[in-house]
């Protein structure tokens, strides 16, 4: 017992002398950047920290993480690892985790989702830093690179735990197995580090024992090793059985507890059942009462239901009445108004000194329409158009049709089309700028000098037919000199 005391004793010495490899090994989730984000876990997948800074030194942070352990890896959510991994990683001594591919913020977010609704699996009791869990997105990319580190390593850290159980029953000393009990986890966390740095399950376990002077030399090295492999079926049959029996034993456990359930049930549905029926006799017996009441009341509100209806279809009637005089006030304001701009209108043209204009919002159907039904287009009409875009030959032979005598375009407005205009010229209809009158502009119509809007159109005409002599002209020479071509040939 001596002996182990000693041995005991010397692991200590030996652990202080390396005292920095017996620290915690953790996985450090690290956001660089003004704002700095740190996620902090250990190999169990527990969270021990979740911070972000704001203007934090690298010393501080540094100081941060070795509070709660040794970082074996940096862990960053991005495939190019930043400069300020790079060096956080070679100042700890750490190895760099970093994804294939930069990680996307949905997989981001649903990773960090799941790992805090997790039941607390991942949670550890000394978690700081975590009571309200403000996520901001620095602590989210930070904690998002530090859970998938843990996932890349999950698997083999699990089998490494297995095999580290058969290891520990292998040991065949009763001392051994007492170092290894009380200091299960550091020794365990030890094999996790070297394999975490790309050592193989059994080398990371053997080097693990090494450290405590759980192996001699390289036979025993060999020794476990081969015993490992022997008995990692049997131990694994027996999980198997364990875990077998567990799940019997909840079953049996539910069951039980379902049965239990059950016979309250049955109790309280048995002593429902007796207070409905006495809860049945009660009401019966007050409908019955109910409906004697009834029929009183009925012969009662009979005649005053009748009255009632015929106050309502009264009611009804002024209603329709009220809503007919409604419509018809409308319509004899809007007939009013369009009779005193018809009055108005028709007061020009009593006048010969001026011209009434008709003013049109747009040159399309619509726009005709709504002016025809404000005027009542004839013969002689001269219109203005507010907007000439929009017409084409149909619209332009729509008018033509009418009869007008001119048509006047806006001086801002845009280009009639060549389909429209062509048209009106065609039928000598004259299409006369703005800037060329004086016009006087009203409500819906508009007034101008009728001398000077003749002299204006006369002006038009003369250069109408002016064009088509020399058209005439220009298609007489086409003639000519396309005979003169054809002699020549024959020639």
């Amino acid at each position: 017992m001596r002996d182990s005391l000693n041995n005991i004793q010397i692991k200590q010495d030996k652990k202080d002398k390396t005292s920095n490899s017996f620290k915690t090994p953790i996985i450090v989730g690290f956001d660089p950047g003004l704002t700095v984000g740190l996620a902090i876990l250990d190999l169990n997948g527990n969270l021990l920290f979740l911070g972000s800074f704001k203007e934090i030194t690298k010393s501080e942070i540094i100081n941060i993480i070795m509070k709660f352990g040794r970082a074996i890896l940096i862990a960053t959510d991005v495939e190019n690892s930043p400069k300020a991994v790079k060096k956080l990683a070679t100042t700890l001594n750490s190895k760099i985790f970093a994804p294939k591919n930069d990680i996307p913020v949905s997989y981001k977010n649903e990773l960090v989702n799941n790992f805090l609704k997790s039941n607390g699996d991942f949670l550890s009791e000394n978690t700081e830093n975590i009571s309200n869990v403000s996520m901001d997105a620095h602590k989210r990319d930070s904690l998002s690179a530090a859970i998938l580190a843990y996932k890349n390593y999950e698997n083999k850290l699990n089998q490494l735990e297995r095999k580290f159980l058969e290891a520990k029953i292998n040991l065949n000393s009763i001392d051994k197995e007492d170092v290894v009990n009380e200091n299960y986890y550091e020794i365990l966390n030890q094999a996790k580090s070297f394999l975490i740095n790309d050592k193989p399950i059994i080398e990371s376990i053997s080097k693990a024992f090494e450290i405590y002077d759980l192996i001699d030399n390289e036979e025993d090295i060999d020794s476990n090793e081969e015993e490992l492999a022997d008995l990692e079926d049997n131990v694994i049959s027996i999980k198997d059985l364990e875990e077998k029996f567990y799940n019997l034993k909840n079953i049996n456990k539910s069951q039980e507890k379902q049965i239990k359930n059950q016979d309250n049930i049955i109790k309280n549905l048995k002593s429902k059942n007796n207070s409905l029926a006495n809860e049945l006799i009660e009401k019966n017996d007050r409908i019955s009462k109910i409906e004697k009441d009834l029929k009183i009341l009925k012969l009662k509100e009979s005649k005053a239901v009748l009255k009632d209806k015929e106050v309502a279809s009264k009611i009804k009637l002024l209603k329709t009445i009220q809503l007919k005089y409604n419509e018809e006030k409308k319509l004899r304001e809007s007939l009013e108004e369009k009779l005193n701009k018809r009055l108005k209108f028709d007061d020009f043209n009593e006048l010969s000194m001026f011209t009434p204009i008709k003013i049109i919002d747009s040159f399309t159907k619509n726009g005709l329409k709504q002016a025809n039904n404000l005027f009542k287009f004839k013969r002689g009409d001269v219109l203005y158009f507010s907007s000439s875009k929009g017409g084409g030959s149909q619209t332009a032979k729509y008018i033509v049709d009418i009869g007008v005598k001119a048509i006047i375009t806006s001086k801002d407005n845009e280009t009639m089309s060549p389909q429209a205009k062509e048209v009106f010229e065609k039928n000598e209809v004259p299409i006369i700028n703005e800037t060329d009158l004086d016009i006087k502009f009203f409500d819906d119509y508009a007034v101008a000098d009728t001398n000077a809007l003749n002299s204006v159109i006369d002006k038009w005409k003369e250069s109408s037919k002016q064009k088509t002599i020399k058209k005439a002209q220009n298609d007489l020479l086409n003639v000519i000199n396309e005979y003169r071509v054809e002699r020549k040939r024959e020639i």
